[in-house]
């Protein structure tokens, strides 16, 4: 799920190589999805948050969230920092869930 430009060199740069302004409308934000997929040979299905953030807003998508969705919407696992805010535990979280889905 691509959903707001995390640091849009409008917004909030940091350095990026990449240099990509926080796009106005969901076009754009499927355009920039597009060109990421082609760049990096990117070959899942990706899905493209709404201009209004509806899924980031519904499900708290950031910073650091993993969600494993079914073909008919459902969603099945969630990954998420931990009680002490830190992201360590993520990988190894979705790891073990994606081993035996």
């Amino acid at each position: 799920m691509y959903i707001v430009e995390a640091h849009a060199i409008d917004e909030w740069p940091v350095g990026d190589p990449l240099k990509i302004t926080q796009p106005l409308s969901t076009v754009e934000r499927c355009g920039i999805a597009r060109s990421f997929a082609r760049a990096y040979d990117f070959k899942i299905p990706m899905v493209v948050d709404t201009i209004t953030n509806e899924f980031s807003e519904t499900y708290a998508a950031w910073p650091i969230r993993f969600y494993v969705i079914e073909k008919g919407r459902n969603m099945v696992f969630k990954a998420q920092p931990d009680h002490n805010n830190t992201y360590d535990s993520i990988p190894p979280a979705l790891d073990k869930f994606l081993s035996i889905y």
